[in-house]
């Protein structure tokens, strides 16, 4: 009979572990893909971001040539590379995650 309560517990310990086991594994797969799917949307947002500068690159541009300051087309050029450059790298992490 006390071998029984033994077996018992020792089965419940163990299906208790198995299932903390699985458990842990299963929520690291899921904060995996929740990782993944934030660095590829925040990619997503600032490639768009920056791409969405280019018209006013443009417009920056041409006032310099006609006279305006240097200082405004730089500004909007660094934005855009800035924006583009932590989307790519964005997209580079969410290929790591993998």
């Amino acid at each position: 009979m006390v071998y029984h309560k033994v077996g018992m517990s020792l089965l419940r310990s163990r299906i208790t572990s198995a299932l903390f086991r699985v458990g842990f594994d299963w929520m690291g797969k899921v904060w995996q893909t929740l990782r993944q799917l934030f660095h590829e949307t925040t990619g997503s947002l600032y490639i768009c971001m920056g791409a969405l500068a280019a018209p006013s690159a443009w417009k920056e541009l041409r006032l310099y040539q006609h006279g305006g300051p240097l200082w405004r087309p730089l500004i909007v050029l660094l934005f855009m590379t800035l924006t583009i450059g932590f989307g790519i790298t964005s997209f580079v992490r969410a290929r790591r995650i993998r």
